[in-house]
């Protein structure tokens, strides 16, 4: 009768101890998961990272991406619903494979853009929506930028600071050799 006790007394408390244990767990699942809107705010600010932020300059670039976030996420879930997950999978398996491959930038989207054997309906679709979260993207990106100061600027890579166009070097000194030459017209 003692044993019984023993082996009832012993089965209750490993019962009990892997209830908790459990609950712990699923706490630790809830927890983990973020909202879209903290997903999409958190993609947006990380290109910020190493620009070291100060606390308002955060706080303003918050209620930047606060904007944009709705109109982000509206453009990222016309986007998903385009491919189904086997495009999806198809997509990340090449990106990856095209990663450790060296490809970077317009290369990798192409090999990813590749792998999915999207129709040219559905490539145009897609172009179209992932267009429309680029431009949000760049828009959020600008108005950060705006916020820097020049040093912060420097910290960011070269993408990030908004390269100068090969076309507007050439019009800024086409600009001034038009000044020179109507200097020398007044002199004249």
């Amino acid at each position: 009768m003692l044993m019984k006790k023993i082996v009832f007394g012993l089965m209750v408390m490993f019962l009990a101890s892997t209830t908790t244990l459990m609950a712990q767990d699923a706490d630790k699942v809830v927890k983990k998961k973020k909202s879209p809107t903290k997903k999409a705010t958190a993609k947006l600010m990380k290109s910020f990272k190493k620009a070291n932020l100060t606390d308002e300059q955060k706080a303003n670039a918050k209620a930047i991406v606060g904007k944009y976030v709705e109109s982000y996420l509206a453009a990222k879930k016309a986007a998903d619903e385009l491919l189904t997950e086997d495009q999806i999978t198809l997509q990340a398996a090449a990106v990856k494979k095209g990663r450790t491959a060296g490809l970077k930038g317009k290369e990798l989207a192409a090999a990813g853009l590749a792998a999915m054997g999207l129709t040219e309906a559905q490539q145009a679709s897609y172009s179209e929506a992932d267009e429309n979260l680029n431009s949000i993207s760049k828009t959020v990106q600008t108005e950060i930028l705006a916020l820097l100061t020049d040093e912060q600027k420097a910290a960011l890579p070269k993408k990030l600071r908004g390269k100068k166009k090969k076309g507007d070097k050439k019009k800024k000194k086409k600009g001034k050799k038009d000044e020179k030459n109507e200097d020398k017209e007044d002199v004249e």
